[in-house]
């Protein structure tokens, strides 16, 4: 169902609203992946901004001042162009941020049935609004409510009860380029240029979770030389596998033959892990100690995993390429 003839001083972003548990941040992300657009979570930017999670925010603070917060960030992304924006299920409980919504692009509401809902959510026991004796009345009468304000700020609705993710993903771009009047073929593919997939590639990877994402040439790495001479002196000691395949090291062609681009991605991997176990923790600062970046699952389990998936967006772009974490045959410092 929609109401969605463009105005064109609406921009170019897609806004997510509903209930908790509607699938807006899996959503979200996809159509990110499809549009070549940047996903951004009001929630993520208000724990963001302040500094803890939601749940100590409503603890800390109360629900009206995280309400404050969630209108003051889409005060900061008034502005923002090519966007998938994904809201908190609350946020149309204040009326001025109604208008705010509709304002900063197309807003599209998801729905489902209150049963798949409670289902949905109730895997979550983290979720503030659900600390209740009877969670399951607290869902159906926290929808009543709501729902009559997402249908005011929506464009367009899906229900996504039962439908798949991907189905709903279609249902949302064949509307959004009706709405925005988009070409027949979008605005990602085979339509894009060089300057655009740059463009799309750093959000992609802003949306897989990376800090940073930058484009090398793919050409001789300006310390080649002094890595050769380096080698030669057998500075790397212990390191053997530096001096394995010292010439790839030096020229990216020899890695893959014919590539014109490398590829840095960074990301922060702390996982906010308690403390290791106290029996590890003693009263001398020289033992007993676990450096932070060790805590959690090892950094190549969670960036592998995001590679594969940017690997699949450039295939899809056209790409060939190989990905490598921190081990790459390249002096990959050169290019950061």
């Amino acid at each position: 169902m929609s109401d969605a003839t463009q105005n064109h001083d609406i921009p170019e972003n897609i806004v997510l609203v509903g209930f908790m548990g509607s699938g807006k941040s899996t959503v979200g992300r996809m159509l990110a992946r499809r549009l070549g657009f940047r996903f951004l979570d009001t929630d993520k930017l208000v724990e963001e901004r302040e500094r803890a999670s939601i749940p100590e925010i409503f603890e800390s603070h109360g629900e009206a001042y995280f309400r404050e917060r969630e209108t003051s960030a889409l005060d900061f992304l008034r502005g923002k162009m090519r966007h998938i924006l994904s809201t908190g299920g609350g946020i149309v409980t204040v009326p001025g941020n109604i208008p705010l919504l509709r304002a900063l692009g197309f807003v599209v509401l998801l729905t489902a049935h209150p049963d798949e809902i409670y289902r949905r959510v109730s895997r979550n026991s983290s979720r503030p609004l659900l600390q209740v004796e009877d969670p399951r009345r607290r869902v159906l009468d926290l929808m009543a409510v709501r729902q009559p304000l997402y249908e005011s700020a929506a464009h367009f609705q899906v229900d996504s009860t039962r439908l798949r993710h991907e189905d709903v993903v279609a249902k949302i771009m064949d509307e959004a380029h009706r709405f925005f009047r988009w070409p027949a073929h979008g605005r990602a593919g085979a339509t894009m240029n060089a300057a655009d997939i740059r463009i799309a590639l750093i959000a992609e990877a802003r949306t897989l979770g990376f800090d940073v994402c930058r484009v090398a040439a793919a050409e001789k790495p300006p310390h080649a030389e002094e890595f050769r001479k380096w080698l030669g002196e057998e500075k790397h000691g212990d390191m053997a596998w530096l001096a394995r395949n010292a010439d790839r090291r030096t020229d990216p062609n020899l890695v893959l033959p014919g590539a014109r681009s490398i590829i840095v991605l960074g990301m922060n991997y702390w996982q906010h892990e308690p403390a290791p176990h106290s029996a590890l923790r003693t009263p001398h600062s020289h033992v007993g100690r676990i450096a932070r970046y060790a805590w959690g699952d090892d950094y190549h389990d969670i960036i592998g995993p995001r590679l594969w998936q940017l690997d699949a967006w450039l295939q899809e772009h056209g790409g060939a390429q190989r990905q490598y974490v921190d081990t790459g045959p390249v002096l990959e410092r050169d290019f950061a």
